[in-house]
């Protein structure tokens, strides 16, 4: 079942998220949250599809000599910068239009030795102790 689907059931079961007459504060609440959620995923599977993936498909038939910028592993001040495209745009004037908030580095998310992380788990065994839990 896709999330349409899914999101179609819910708006069902929950009667278009109209609170039924009396509902208390909770039930109101639970409705106006699982409304939002809806509304947050359908415009979550918008932006994948309309802009990440294309972008993406853009960029991996993009030939391999083009002037696509690399990516730099350790940058001196990584907060200044959002990493979120190749436009690497002042944290304070997104301009790229490529969300609200700025996507931080890797290297702010795991930490400096990132890179040998992500090249060592390739060689992680899905039965070993460091290997994510359900993989």
């Amino acid at each position: 079942m896709e999330h349409g689907e899914k999101l179609a059931t819910l708006r069902a079961l929950a009667n278009d998220f109209v609170p039924p007459e009396g509902a208390c504060t909770s039930w109101r609440a639970l409705l106006l949250r699982c409304e939002q959620l809806e509304a947050d995923l359908m415009a979550h599977v918008h932006l994948e599809n309309h802009v990440l993936f294309p972008r993406a498909r853009r960029k991996l038939s993009a030939p391999k000599d083009s002037c696509m910028r690399t990516f730099p592993l350790n940058p001196v001040h990584p907060e200044r910068v959002c990493w979120g495209c190749d436009k690497f745009c002042p944290a304070q004037d997104l301009s790229c239009g490529n969300g609200s908030e700025r996507t931080m580095h890797p290297c702010e998310l795991f930490g400096s030795d990132w890179v040998d992380w992500a090249k060592n788990l390739g060689e992680i065994s899905p039965n070993s102790p460091d290997s994510p839990k359900g993989h």
